[in-house]
């Protein structure tokens, strides 16, 4: 099954999803994801935001000019290891801003592709996969949104938000539960409060 996984390296919660996404539920189910962007800074541009949480959304368009980048080359797979070089060092090693260079010698891409990240007209590509994502969720959730092809087209959702204890067959079970939801015509929300901290997977 084709997949699209909408991300902002900045969130937390969107690179939680992605790892149970990628090392859990992909080999089960034989899923192929399609890795695009959906930038928290364009999309909340003119609302009412702390300038922290501004400015940590801002840092991340850099980094996704170059996720951008290696789209237009057709390179997903690269995306993938540069997204997963990203999360460790975004969110387990706490770098704010990320050190983009080493990030890509770490995945084994080339340190050129840097240049990207300066290049503000791989800022279109960024806008038009968030309205893309938008289309698909709707303008008032959060990152990640994830979307698969139905009978009526690419359908999906923001989420499943979740935390490291969804693996094993669990996190099987739970894709199997979000592929009926998306599928279902009618179906909007489920939601309830998180009531514990956020707590990364354990990577190797």
């Amino acid at each position: 099954m084709d997949v699209r996984f909408y991300l902002d390296p900045i969130c937390p919660w969107c690179w939680v999803t992605s790892r149970w996404l990628t090392d859990n539920v992909a080999p089960e189910r034989g899923l192929v994801i399609d890795w695009r962007t959906i930038s928290l800074y364009f999309r909340n541009l003119g609302r009412d935001f702390e300038p922290a949480h501004r400015e940590a959304h801002r840092s991340t368009v850099p980094v996704m000019r170059v996720i951008e980048a290696l789209r237009a080359d057709g390179r997903n797979d690269d995306v993938a290891t540069l997204y997963r070089e990203l999360g460790l060092r975004i969110h387990h090693q706490r770098q704010h801003p990320v050190d983009l260079a080493a990030a890509l010698t770490a995945a084994n891409l080339e340190p050129e592709l840097a240049e990207a990240a300066t290049d503000d007209s791989w800022d279109a590509a960024i806008r038009e996969s968030t309205d893309e994502a938008e289309a698909i969720a709707g303008d008032d959730v959060g990152t990640p949104i994830i979307a698969i092809e139905t009978d009526e087209g690419w359908r999906g959702y923001f989420g499943p938000i979740i935390d490291h204890r969804v693996t094993g067959p669990t996190a099987g079970e739970v894709w199997d539960a979000t592929v009926v939801l998306i599928r279902t015509p009618g179906f909007y929300e489920l939601k309830r409060t998180r009531d514990v901290p956020l707590e990364l997977p354990d990577l190797v």
